[in-house]
């Protein structure tokens, strides 16, 4: 695969960051639809760097059980902005619109760039046309008991330091 050119990513509103930063730096605007979300936007990078696949890890879009994704946080009940959906299971799922309109860009884009998007999500709303990613079977581990166990074998070096040595070596 060959050397990409830069990229200046740019929405399609003419902001004046946008156009100050093309002046500086002398490259061209590229707009594009980006999305407007994390998820969206490094997924077009990726395809703009020719990554292929460009697999889609947890991206549920939505609420089950009355529970978040975050653990332990409940959806308030009054919360209007969510509606009801059904996930790739066919289970009643709560979602908000801009995840609706998340999965649509990505099944969208897919359309756009064929067979480079692959999903490995296993739940949640699902995105119709994208191939099921199947490279590898689940994991599952416990992150925080994992940190721990590498802060506590770390060693632990004492700070002795000059603090004229640093003032000297600062001034020349």
């Amino acid at each position: 695969m060959g050397k990409k050119p830069p990229l200046l990513a740019s929405s399609n509103g003419g902001f004046l960051l946008e156009e100050e930063i093309a002046q500086l730096t002398g490259l061209s605007l590229q707009p594009d639809d980006y999305g407007w979300n994390v998820s969206t936007f490094l997924c077009k990078v990726a395809l703009f760097m020719g990554c292929s696949p460009v697999i889609l890890v947890g991206l549920d879009l939505c609420h089950s059980k009355e529970k978040s994704y975050a653990q332990d946080l409940e959806v308030p009940k009054e919360n209007t902005s969510l509606i009801q959906l059904k996930d790739k299971f066919g289970s009643d799922v709560l979602a908000q619109r801009d995840w609706v309109f998340t999965r649509n860009w990505f099944c969208e884009t897919n359309q756009h760039f064929p067979n480079r998007l692959q999903n490995a999500t296993s739940q949640g709303l699902g995105f119709p046309g994208i191939k099921p990613f199947s490279g590898l079977a689940p994991i599952s581990f416990d992150m925080q008991a994992m940190v721990k166990k590498k802060i506590a074998s770390m060693p632990i070096y004492p700070l002795d330091i000059d603090v004229e040595t640093i003032n000297q070596s600062s001034r020349s």
